[in-house]
């Protein structure tokens, strides 16, 4: 006769290792999205927004800043850091810029666009709130 808790083992550690997944899956990783903060602005090169670049928002560790980095596009001199879901928390921050004539073409391996100004750096402290920031390089 068979043991009917050596049926139900199987049954039981299949089910259990199932809720498991279900709940490592629920809590995510790298922290709760509803704690970002958006960050949208406009960023400007001698009074001109510019066409293309990058924002990324790094932490400033010598100022006691933690959590997520936050990056964006510039496009047209706008950028968004909610377009990909890459806000940040609130507190200190080094803001880095580039700007560039254009986007890259992809089509061409020798057309890259030209840097207008070397990297920008900005120290910033972000409130826990959403914002909208205007950066202005000369």
């Amino acid at each position: 006769m068979i043991n009917k808790w050596l049926l139900l083992t199987p049954r039981l550690l299949i089910g259990t290792a199932i809720l498991s997944i279900f709940a490592v899956a629920s809590m995510g990783c790298g922290g709760s999205s509803d704690r970002a903060i958006r960050v949208a602005g406009e960023v400007t090169y001698k009074g001109q927004p510019v066409p293309y670049g990058d924002i990324v928002f790094d932490p400033d560790l010598s100022a006691g800043g933690s959590g997520p980095q936050g990056t964006a596009t510039i496009t047209n001199g706008r950028f968004d850091t909610g377009d990909r879901g890459m806000g940040l928390a609130g507190g200190n921050y080094v803001v880095h810029i580039t700007g560039f004539s254009s986007a890259p073409d992809v089509t061409s391996e020798t057309n890259s666009p030209k840097p207008l100004f070397p990297e920008k750096k900005i120290k910033k402290e972000f409130k826990a709130s959403s914002t909208n920031e205007k950066f202005t390089i000369e």
